[in-house]
């Protein structure tokens, strides 16, 4: 088991070891132990999450599709074929 203190603690801990700044790094969570890791991160992503993370989030992606997250990032050029890109700022 795994507590919302020590998803965030294992993302700063990949973010050292791989020499990337945790400002650089996109969390994805869909619940409130995911608040600390998301904060840590240089953005939060809620997944189709539960209000506390949605609320706090950068991004908030309601559709069942990580392509979306991607679009959001400006990671490809258009949303997924046939998706809603359905993503709350």
């Amino acid at each position: 088991m795994v507590d919302r203190a020590a998803k965030a603690q294992q993302l700063q801990s990949w973010a050292a070891e791989y020499g990337v700044d945790p400002a650089s790094v996109v969390a994805i969570g869909d619940g409130a132990n995911d608040l600390d890791m998301v904060h840590a991160a240089g953005v939060g992503v809620a997944f189709c999450a539960k209000p506390a993370l949605a609320d706090a989030a950068d991004l908030n992606v309601i559709h069942r599709n990580l392509d979306l997250v991607r679009f959001a990032l400006g990671l490809t050029g258009s949303a997924p074929d046939g998706e809603d890109p359905a993503i709350v700022r």
